[in-house]
């Protein structure tokens, strides 16, 4: 049996117990009458090249992530999480003082 779905701002059913979003199975002759207020629901199958993965009720599927490559670990520096000791900050060489102005003979 076809799935409709009830469009926004729509309700549906004897008691309009359905809003917005909701889904609904009915016949095409019986959604016939209420088309202004459903919209059928198209369901894809799975791409040949995709297995379906079987999934419980109203649970979806958890995606499958590779483990990360090990790479060598250093030492010090910036790394994940703050893990190793934090950069240095780099070291400003404080300016040199000013020379005395030269005094005039005499003053």
């Amino acid at each position: 049996m076809p799935t409709y779905r009830v469009k926004p701002g729509k309700f549906h059913g004897p008691r309009n117990e359905y809003g917005p979003g909701d889904l609904v199975e009915h016949t095409e002759y019986e959604a016939s009458g209420f088309l202004d207020k459903l919209e059928l629901v198209v369901e894809e199958p799975p791409a040949p090249d995709e297995p379906e993965i079987p999934t419980s009720e109203g649970q979806s599927p958890e995606p499958i992530v590779p483990p990360p490559a090990d790479k060598p670990k250093g030492k010090g520096g910036k790394g994940k999480g703050g893990k190793g000791k934090p950069a240095a900050e780099p070291v400003i060489p404080a300016p040199e003082p000013a020379e005395p102005a030269e005094t005039k003979a005499g003053e």
